[in-house]
C-alpha cells in the first residue's frame, strides 16, 4: 500500500478510481501489519458480488481512465510496471496520453517485534515513524 502513496506523491493529480471487485480477499479490502505475533492481516468485510479479474476490469475501463485523465486536464498515466501486461498502450498513446510506468521499491524502516516484514500496509509506516520520516520513504 505504501506504493499508492508513493504514486501520489509522483503526481500533480491523482483520482482514485472507485470499481467494484467482487473478490471478498482482495488487496482492495485486505492489508498487513506487523504485530508482536508477526504479519496480521486487516480486512474490512465487503458483501459478496459476482466476481471478476482484476486485468478484465483493467481492460474493460481504458477508455474510462482515459476521459478522467482528460476531464482534469492530464496527459500522463502512472502506472504499476506489472500494469503493462493488461494496459492497451495504443489505445492511451491514440488519445494523447502518455503511459509511465512506475516501479516501487519499498525501503527498509525500522519495525517493532523483530526483522523487517516488506510489503506491510502504510498502517504499519505510521505506526512506526513520524510524518516527515513517512514523506522522505515516499520519495
Amino acid at each position: 500500500m505504501a506504493s499508492l502513496f508513493f504514486k501520489i506523491n509522483q503526481s500533480d493529480k491523482f483520482i482514485i478510481v472507485d470499481i467494484q471487485i467482487g473478490n471478498t480477499n482482495s488487496i482492495t479490502n485486505r492489508t498487513r501489519i506487523k504485530a508482536q505475533q508477526g504479519e496480521l492481516w486487516l480486512t474490512l468485510p465487503i458483501k459478496k458480488n459476482e466476481s471478476k479479474l482484476i486485468h478484465s476490469i483493467q481492460i474493460d475501463n481504458n477508455q474510462r481512465l482515459i476521459d478522467l485523465i482528460k476531464q482534469v486536464d492530464g496527459d500522463i498515466y502512472l502506472a504499476d510496471d506489472c500494469a503493462c501486461q493488461y494496459i492497451d498502450e495504443a489505445v492511451y498513446n491514440s488519445n494523447g496520453i502518455q503511459l509511465t510506468y512506475t516501479s516501487y521499491k519499498p525501503n527498509e524502516y525500522s519495525q517493532l517485534h523483530g526483522n523487517f516484514i516488506p510489503g506491510l500496509s502504510i498502517l504499519d509506516v505510521m505506526m512506526n515513524h513520524t510524518k516527515v520520516e513517512i514523506q522522505n520513504m515516499i520519495k
